[in-house]
């Protein structure tokens, strides 16, 4: 009994080792197919995927090479930069130091037309001090020859008996009138020179390069004081009007022995 459990059991234990060997048979043709299936789908994925990674690779090179030449041109435009900025800081530091040298004429332009200041405030004294004067001049001179018209007047009338007397009057009275209206005329031409030759002075001072003047005739009164010709003076000043004289009510008859 006991030979045949044990070749019972040896059986037994040989149909479950080809059972079992089966099974792995069976397992490992199972493993085979899918291990040539997904080889398959692998060699199939590189198939397809190795268009995709050279276009990447190629790709990739390609932004490189634009990436470089980007920066080059980065590189060179911010030179380009740099020296325009070092161009424009140094005509910028050439402005600023024309700029301190009219800030430094401009105070020294400033120092002189504040002495031409000066000198035109006490010129203007001087101008207006000249102008009282010859007014007050003229007042007495005015006042002289009316008192001389009103004493020839009353010789005049007084002696109209004598023609003589008479006519030695008229002809001093035109000369003292007429001698008055040319130192008149020549204190007004005189006073204008005054003025222009101030004029010229302060415009003179205040001009900053010497400029040329033009020429202008002038003649010598008999003061000695220049006068500019006549157009000038006359668009200058008016000629003051002569003042009507007194004449004698009666002409004196002709007499040989008169006065010229």
């Amino acid at each position: 009994m006991s030979q045949n459990d044990e070749l019972q059991e040896s059986i037994r234990l040989a149909v479950e080792a080809a059972e079992a060997a089966n099974d792995t048979a069976a397992e490992i043709t199972r493993l085979k197919a899918d291990t040539l299936v997904a080889a398959e789908k692998i060699n199939s994925f590189g198939g397809k995927m190795k268009p995709v990674l050279i276009g990447t690779l190629i790709g990739a090179v390609s932004s490189m090479g634009l990436a470089g030449l980007i920066y080059f041109r980065t590189i060179n435009e911010m030179r380009t930069t740099a020296a325009t900025q070092i161009e424009a800081l140094t005509l910028f530091t050439q402005s600023v130091e024309r700029l301190d040298g009219q800030l430094t004429s401009i105070g020294e332009l400033t120092a002189v037309l504040a002495d031409m200041q000066g000198q035109q405030s006490t010129g203007f004294e001087d101008v207006q001090t000249s102008v009282t004067g010859v007014h007050e001049l003229i007042l007495s001179i005015q006042q002289e020859a009316a008192a001389a018209a009103e004493l020839a007047a009353a010789e005049m009338e007084a002696e109209q008996e004598n023609p003589m007397q008479s006519q030695m009057a008229a002809t001093i009275l035109d000369a003292v009138e007429k001698g008055h209206e040319e130192t008149q005329a020549a204190i007004i031409a005189g006073n204008s020179d005054l003025q222009l030759a101030l004029t010229r002075m302060l415009a003179d001072g205040l001009a900053p390069t010497p400029q040329k003047k033009n020429a202008r005739d002038t003649t010598t009164t008999g003061n000695g004081r220049p006068q500019t010709s006549t157009a000038s003076s006359t668009a200058s000043k008016p000629k003051p009007k002569p003042k009507p004289r007194p004449r004698p009510t009666a002409k004196a008859p002709s007499n040989p022995f008169s006065y010229p």
